[in-house]
């Protein structure tokens, strides 16, 4: 190399999509950049939309040539820009590989095609690990580079107090829950579940809500919250993680359909048997209980990975 010259650190891409996908993507992020080994490419895609997030990945293939691309977990954008990648020959590391589902919704089947297109695969257990061994092994495709890391949901946890509903209250968090069916079915599930949830909280004062994700029948469940809004319930948009967080360490019951009823609330609400699990979506996950600290040990494959020469040679014993 010429003197005065030095080499260009590797080119990452690294998109992020719905916020239940992006708190757990950032911790990793977040180390990346600390550690100065690669060049991170950050994006953002558009929640909900395949041919958008393949879009928006593949200007950015353009504009950066990447040696290298991880993605997050199973939603339907990051579809889009998985497929971007292995059509356009960027490898890359799917984060969350291998989780068991019912086949519930659509993100269950882009969750395991995903792991098909992916170089590299972190898993959060040893089922997740099995799965990906299974469905990878099937079609011939190498499995020596899928890892047990854990989780990265409590990586980087702050918690904010702020005004919640006066005690006890309950959260409900429910999202649609199985966006493949025919629309005449999707809605005649959640009618139903929503029943389940009216029955639950039908004593209940004090309640506070969350929209659901941009999931195909979500326009049916905002107008479900519209309605108890208006008869008293506290209904959000959106809530900043903190301060969720902080809401589930204070709620009498958590009334869900979210994968937060396996990972985020057992570990924050004072009483985990409160944590009431609404119809299909999300049913059959691992119970865990999952390591935590998987961000620290993502970070460190991913430098190993693509910064040693021959194109990565996972080194070090990280896990």
């Amino acid at each position: 190399m010429e003197e005065g010259l030095q080499a260009m650190k590797p080119v990452v891409l690294f998109p992020s999509g719905y916020r239940s996908e992006k708190v757990l993507s950032d911790p990793i992020r977040k180390r990346l950049r600390h550690g100065g080994r690669i060049d991170v490419i950050s994006y953002d895609l558009s929640p909900g939309d395949y041919f958008e997030g393949y879009k928006e990945t593949v200007g950015k293939i353009a504009a950066y040539s990447p040696d290298f691309a991880i993605l997050c977990a199973d939603r339907t954008e990051m579809a889009g820009a998985a497929a971007a990648c292995f059509n356009h020959g960027v490898p890359f590391a799917h984060i969350y590989a291998g989780i068991a589902n019912n086949i519930g919704t659509t993100d269950d089947v882009n969750r395991h095609v995903m792991t098909l297109q992916s170089t590299i695969q972190f898993c959060e257990g040893n089922r997740a690990s099995s799965l990906v061994y299974d469905i990878r092994r099937r079609v011939g495709l190498p499995i020596d580079k899928c890892f047990v890391v854990g989780i990265t949901h409590m990586d980087d946890v702050t918690i904010e107090p702020w005004d919640i509903p006066k005690k006890p209250f309950d959260i409900v968090a429910y999202n649609p829950p199985a966006t493949h069916l025919r629309n005449v079915l999707q809605r005649e599930i959640i009618e139903e579940e929503w029943d389940t949830i009216m029955y639950y909280t039908k004593d209940t004062k004090n309640v506070l809500a969350v929209f659901p994700a941009p999931d195909r029948g979500d326009s049916l469940i905002r107008e479900m919250l519209d309605v108890m809004s208006s008869r008293g319930w506290k209904v959000f948009s959106s809530l900043p993680r903190e301060q969720y967080f902080y809401a589930l360490q204070n709620c009498e019951r958590f009334i869900s359909n979210s994968s937060a009823t396996y990972y985020e609330a057992p570990s924050l609400m004072k009483n985990p048997s409160n944590i009431i699990k609404i119809g299909l979506r999300n049913s059959d996950r691992d119970e865990g209980p999952f390591k935590t600290g998987a961000s620290d040990k993502i970070a460190k494959l991913m430098e190993n990975f693509v910064c040693i020469p021959k194109n990565g040679n996972l080194v070090g014993n990280v896990l």
